[in-house]
């Protein structure tokens, strides 16, 4: 008869009581519930089944420890960063006891190279990332009693390359004697690319016969087509001239919408869009709200005199 104590001998609570059948090994396992610091010891009573022998103790006893804590689902986010976004250690973490997580360790590689500078750092700056990196960490969990786990290893992400962005500043060109743009119009714009890449740019307008489909400018500037400047190096107060009579010689009175799209040449698809404001008009000058507001004031002061 084999029987189970937790606590401290000869004071432990009895716990369970196992009756071991001869080469039935599996049944000297104590299968009740043990906590983390508990102290447990047996005692064992044989039998031959004719008669009972003397009772002894365990020589020791044994106190049960810290069951070490894991993490599964290790990965980086965002899983495909650009050189402006920072870097996150990302797991879930778990302990059988419901341990709080303590001093995780966590050593982070670039081009499979250690950077021991973020060594167990849960971020990485963007500021430290290069676009055509690839970076990875690893992480041995611990909990906040010291125990550890076993070793997990994210998998890498690269660092992708940045949009561009095209900000349109001004419009401007010539006016004729109704107050609408006449002959070449040029376009003042922002060339943005944190990554430093030269761009394609591609020129287009809405209105006039083109209506509301995106036909191409023709602009001066253009080294491919009609409408697509190529290796345009980031900067302000860059300009392109659209040639306006070339594609629309007859719709000086509608209202036309230039947009530039860029493209630095490492994406297929995404592009920024900007639009201008509407660029061939008439404007309203302030004499001409003067004139119409004293214009609806005599109106006004005529219609009151007849009625008297």
């Amino acid at each position: 008869m084999l029987k189970w104590f937790e606590g401290s001998p000869p004071d432990g609570i009895l716990k369970d009581v196992v009756y071991v059948s001869y080469g039935q090994d599996e049944e000297r396992i104590l299968s009740k519930p043990m906590y983390k610091g508990e102290i447990w010891y047996f005692t064992i009573t044989p039998n031959d089944g004719n008669s009972t022998g003397t009772t002894r103790q365990s020589g020791s006893t044994s106190t049960i420890g810290n069951a070490p804590p894991r993490v599964q689902q290790v990965g980086i986010q965002p899983s495909a960063p650009t050189t402006e976004e920072d870097l996150s250690a990302d797991y879930n973490y778990s302990d059988p006891e419901d341990d709080l997580e303590g001093d995780s360790e966590i050593w982070w590689y670039k081009n499979e190279l250690p950077q021991p500078l973020f060594n167990n750092l849960r971020t990485v700056s963007a500021d430290d990332t290069t676009k055509g990196d690839v970076w990875r960490f690893s992480i041995r969990p611990r909990d906040a009693d010291g125990a550890s786990g076993d070793l997990s290893e994210s998998s890498g992400v690269t660092i992708v390359n940045r949009m561009p962005e095209v900000e349109i500043v001004s419009v401007s060109g010539s006016m004729d004697e109704n107050g609408y743009f006449s002959g070449n119009i040029t376009i003042e714009y922002n060339l943005i690319d944190e990554d430093q890449d030269f761009c394609r740019l591609s020129v287009r307008y809405r209105g006039g016969s083109a209506g509301v489909i995106k036909k191409p400018a023709y602009v001066t500037e253009a080294t491919e087509e009609r409408n697509v400047i190529t290796n345009v190096a980031p900067g302000t107060g860059l300009t392109l001239t659209w040639e306006s009579a070339e594609d629309q010689p007859a719709g000086k009175a509608d209202n036309y919408v230039i947009f530039i799209k860029a493209n630095d040449n490492t994406e297929k698809i995404i592009w920024q869009v900007s639009v201008s404001d509407s660029i061939i008009k008439k404007p309203v000058f302030a004499g001409d709200l003067i004139d119409a507001a004293l214009k609806k004031m005599l109106a006004e002061l005529t219609d009151t005199l007849k009625r008297k």
